[in-house]
């Protein structure tokens, strides 16, 4: 399944929305395909290139075409070579917080779809975080505590998938997608659902602020998976797996450049 028949098969909403994607899926096309009314907010790659907005052109103007593109931006270098349009030092849980905000960026290759990217340099990472929304509306600081909502994504399709030991799956017809997906999501509905009702277990000395969510339970299970292992294959037989001799090669597996 590509990820724009997921987009595609939202439900309708008469109010606006803000969809939070982590990077891979806020692809150049994504972000080109969203909407004032569905608007994308998404991570971007470190390596990611954009473009400023160019120059206004003189009043004037001499012949040729008004130029598309300005200067090139690296928001992830050390160094980016255009200064941000807003800095912001806050304090977090964790340490101090250096937002930094650039406005009107586009892609090269859609130089239509305008964009701001928040870079934000946590003191306890080395590498900074980078967030592109259209949703250009938003504070700097909304759209840093909109991102962070991405956590129930991060369950549902990673500590649900590892608790039922879909990490790798073997097979990637669009039926084997559509189920998996659809049990990862049951997965972690359930242990959202279970840890609920534990008192809050942290992950080690160092989760200061330990919190009932599913993750911690996953990790929970996981460290006394032994206690219950025998228990749960009581009676069941074992069977040694068995190669497919034939398999069906799927050749129509496409990868969007991703932000």
């Amino acid at each position: 399944m590509r990820i724009a028949e997921v987009f595609e098969d939202l439900p309708e909403s008469e109010t606006h929305r803000l969809v939070v994607v982590d990077a891979g899926i806020a692809t150049h096309k994504q972000f080109a395909a969203a909407t004032d009314k569905d608007a994308l907010l998404g991570r971007l790659r470190i390596n990611s290139k954009l473009r400023c907005t160019p120059s206004p052109r003189p009043e004037q103007p001499g012949p040729g075409r008004p130029k598309k593109h300005g200067e090139i931006l690296h928001p992830g270098w050390d160094t980016p070579e255009v200064l941000p349009d807003e800095e912001i030092i806050a304090m977090h849980v964790k340490g101090e917080l250096r937002l930094r905000r650039w406005k009107h960026l586009h892609f090269e290759d859609f130089a239509d779809t305008i964009l701001d990217v928040v870079r934000i340099d946590r003191t306890p990472y080395e590498k900074p975080l980078l967030l592109g929304t259209i949703a250009r509306e938003l504070t700097t600081e909304e759209i840093w505590l909109g991102y962070k909502h991405r956590s129930p994504i991060e369950t549902n399709f990673f500590v649900a998938q590892d608790s039922a030991g879909m990490e790798m799956p073997r097979a990637w017809t669009e039926n084997a997608l559509q189920r998996r997906i659809g049990l990862a999501m049951l997965v972690g509905f359930l242990l959202k659902a279970i840890a609920a009702f534990c008192e809050p277990l942290p992950l080690g000395p160092w989760d200061l602020r330990p919190q009932p969510t599913a993750g911690r339970l996953a990790n929970h299970l996981d460290i006394h998976i032994h206690n219950f292992v025998a228990l749960a294959l009581a009676g069941v037989k074992s069977r040694n797996s068995q190669k497919i001799q034939t398999p069906q090669k799927t050749k129509d597996l496409p990868f969007s450049d991703a932000a």
